[in-house]
């Protein structure tokens, strides 16, 4: 009997309703809070992504710094480190800036230890032929990596909690 819904008994529509809507109901409810909470953790998921690409990065800056301080200003690969420590250091900047515009939570107090790390890696006599190998400088700049990673670990505690 194909009757419209308009047209059946109202007892029937209650009973219907009152049969289906409990089962309905928790969808009714995860639905939303699921898509709400998968959010945060996929924001979590890319600010953690970016802060690790960052320690990678700072990393990356002090072992090529240390290799560059460990030979000579006339070796041929000196030449191809400092191009290498000048385009990760454009980097970190990069990823330092995105990181503050895209989590503006993120307390970024480091500001020194990125500039004594640079100054560390880069100064005087930095990109001159006639400098000669520094290992004291290179354990230097592995030093200062090292601070500026542990700001940026402290940083990212600071952070306020994101549900996982």
């Amino acid at each position: 009997m194909n009757v419209p819904c308009w047209q059946l008994p109202h007892s029937f529509l209650v009973a219907l309703a009152l049969e289906w809507f409990p089962k309905l109901l928790p969808y009714l409810v995860v639905a939303p809070i699921s898509y709400w909470l998968g959010g945060f953790r996929e924001r979590k998921r890319d600010r953690d992504a970016a802060i690790k690409k960052l320690e990678l990065l700072i990393w990356q800056f002090a072992r090529d710094a240390k290799r560059y301080w460990s030979i000579d200003g006339k070796n041929p690969q000196s030449s191809e480190l400092e191009s290498a420590i000048k385009q990760v250091s454009k980097q970190i900047g990069s990823e330092l800036k995105d990181l503050s515009d895209k989590h503006r939570t993120f307390v970024f107090s480091s500001a020194k230890q990125l500039t004594d790390l640079r100054q560390a890696a880069t100064s005087e006599p930095f990109e001159q032929r006639s400098r000669t190998a520094d290992s004291k400088r290179g354990d230097s700049v592995l030093e200062h990596a090292e601070i500026l990673i542990d700001h940026v670990r402290k940083s990212r505690r600071k952070l306020p909690r994101i549900m996982s």
